[in-house]
């Protein structure tokens, strides 16, 4: 967000066992052309200040934990990145140790 703006995360628990995490900004927004190959590496409209692998790399990392990460953009008014991913039973968890 070049100007500055808002950042805004969320959690939700969904009704067919997920977790959906959203992160939404207040920033320039991308087109549908940008939208298209968001996901695809070396892509990027930042020039030299970006490597294009952010959304690539974020992605695989997504699918290796079996969920799902899809973007909505308007351009001026901001973008928003959800996550989702199936909700682990209590029982599958290690138990939580403090030091």
């Amino acid at each position: 967000m070049p100007g500055g703006g808002t950042l805004t995360i969320a959690v939700y628990g969904t009704t067919d066992r997920k977790v959906r995490l959203s992160f939404g900004d207040t920033g320039i927004g991308m087109s549908a052309d940008v939208l298209a190959h968001a996901f695809e590496p070396f892509y990027s409209t930042k020039g030299e200040h970006g490597t294009g692998l952010g959304l690539a790399i974020c992605q695989q990392i997504i699918d290796r934990h079996q969920g799902t990460m899809y973007l909505t953009s308007t351009p001026g008014i901001g973008t928003t990145v959800t996550v989702e991913f199936l909700q682990a039973d209590s029982t599958d968890l290690p138990p939580l140790v403090l030091p």
